[in-house]
């Protein structure tokens, strides 16, 4: 009994230990100290996909140390098997070991293998948002303005972001990112998104998805923009693929572009109407206090 008893008592002191010394170096640097800086910072690139990436990986984590503990409990549990004098009886603790701990391994498998596919999903979406983020920053020497990762609140508990938005002298734009894996039997020059004005469809024939969702982030960034800077404001939806050529045969409410393509799209030229200094200036001034919710 005393082994039983000194076994988990080791165990369980070793997880508040752990917990304990997690929770201490968290709070340790703004114990006996500030920030030197107190202005919030822009939202970079993907950066809400970052933060569920640290949930995913604090998930993941917390499941490694169910896992430890499932091992760790059996070696417990075996520690007194030499002092049972009968076999029988050997076998029996043996049996229930395993009757009671396969359950446990299975349902921590499981839940691994979900959390590892999510979190694969999730760094794919981060490293397409990175990718489309660095090709939208040269715009800034034309003199765009970009942000990144524009989060909205509609009610609090529920939000939505805009993965990109660029402000140019020709109009505001409002892009969704949608980073989707080659096949590895199709060629390079192969991998073509062929939009339609109405489907953006992959080689395979799967709808690409994306229009709607760019169409409708667009609706409620114009919406919101009106309202923040007192004139219309209409901006303009954008779906992109970073890594995959597009073709266009039709054209549609949103346009599909290669991240590449944007640049023709919204630098001054023969597309849109441009924005009144005045205007420019209110509409920049209201996304960066957007932008600005972001701390270090």
């Amino acid at each position: 009994m005393f082994v039983y008893i000194f076994g988990y008592g080791f165990v369980g002191l070793a997880v508040w230990a752990m917990s304990w010394l997690v929770k201490q170096e968290k709070q340790r640097p703004t114990q006996n100290a500030r920030k030197p800086f107190t202005e919030h910072l822009l939202r970079p690139p993907g950066e809400s996909l970052r933060e569920k990436l640290d949930e995913i990986q604090d998930e993941l984590l917390g499941v490694m140390m169910k896992f430890l503990i499932a091992c760790v409990v059996p070696i417990v549990l075996m520690i007194p098997m030499p002092f049972v004098n009968r076999r029988e009886n050997q076998w029996i603790m043996m049996g229930l070991l395993f009757v009671g701990l396969t359950p446990w391994f299975v349902i921590i498998w499981r839940k691994t293998r979900v959390i590892l596919r999510e979190k694969a999903r999730y760094s794919l979406g981060y490293s397409g948002e990175r990718a489309v983020g660095e090709e939208l920053n040269q715009l800034l020497a034309d003199g765009c303005r970009v942000y990144h990762d524009v989060v909205f609140e509609e009610k609090p508990g529920n939000s939505f972001n805009i993965d990109h938005v660029v402000v140019s002298p020709t109009g505001v734009y409002a892009i969704e990112t949608k980073a989707r894996r080659k096949p590895l039997d199709i060629k390079p020059k192969e991998c073509v998104v062929r939009y339609d004005g109405k489907t953006a469809m992959l080689p395979s024939g799967e709808n690409a998805h994306g229009l709607e969702q760019a169409a409708w982030n667009s609706q409620h960034l114009s919406k919101w923009l009106t309202s923040a800077v007192g004139e219309a404001v209409n901006a303009r939806p954008v779906l992109t693929f970073p890594g995959w050529y597009v073709t266009a045969t039709g054209r549609g409410e949103v346009s599909v572009l290669n991240p590449k393509m944007i640049r023709g799209l919204v630098l001054p030229g023969k597309y849109g109407t441009p924005l009144s200094e005045s205007l420019f200036k209110r509409i920049n001034h209201q996304m960066e206090q957007k932008s600005r919710n972001l701390e270090l």
